[in-house]
């Protein structure tokens, strides 16, 4: 029997989404606005002067094969690491 690869994600990315909300304290809902919001700003302040992408199908099997060679992960051109994005610690204590 095979599985619907579309499916097996979508419940994969729900689950991963309610961990992080119940991680933080936080309803779906809110989390959802916030992850909105937070997208928003990457696209409309970093978009265009910090985040770019390969032109050509050669970039992109090289870049592919960089991130295949380092990390052993396929299928990525592109990776957003946080160093243009400021994130400052928490006041509080974390708790694992």
């Amino acid at each position: 029997m095979l599985r619907n690869n579309s499916i097996f994600k979508e419940r994969n990315y729900r689950i991963q989404y309610s961990w992080t909300c119940e991680r933080f304290g936080m309803e779906e809902s809110t989390f959802s606005y916030a992850l909105r919001d937070f997208i928003n700003i990457l696209i409309t302040k970093f978009l265009a002067e910090k985040i770019t992408f390969p032109n050509t199908e050669l970039q992109i099997n090289e870049i592919s094969s960089g991130f295949i060679r380092i990390k052993r992960i396929p299928n990525v051109i592109s990776a957003i690491d946080g160093s243009h994005i400021p994130i400052k610690a928490s006041h509080h204590q974390e708790i694992l």
